[in-house]
């Protein structure tokens, strides 16, 4: 899962990291901007996949389009 800093957008991604974001010290703070845990919040992963397949989609009519023109 990844957590990201409200106040500077850092991401702590737990599959980057040697532990989970739940299991840090209650003092542990933003490597960032020195926010506390409590100013992070869960990155929904679903919402990051349908807007990536949205990108994606977007992309490809941005192509088609280009294509109509040569």
């Amino acid at each position: 899962m990844k957590y990201h800093c409200l106040s500077c957008s850092y991401i702590y991604d737990e599959e980057k990291e040697t532990i989970s974001f739940l299991s840090l010290d209650a003092g542990w703070t933003c490597p960032e901007c020195n926010a506390s845990k409590s100013e992070f919040e869960l990155v929904e992963e679903d919402s990051e996949d349908e807007s990536g397949i949205e990108d994606e989609k977007k992309s490809k009519i941005e192509e088609d389009s280009k294509d109509e023109y040569y």
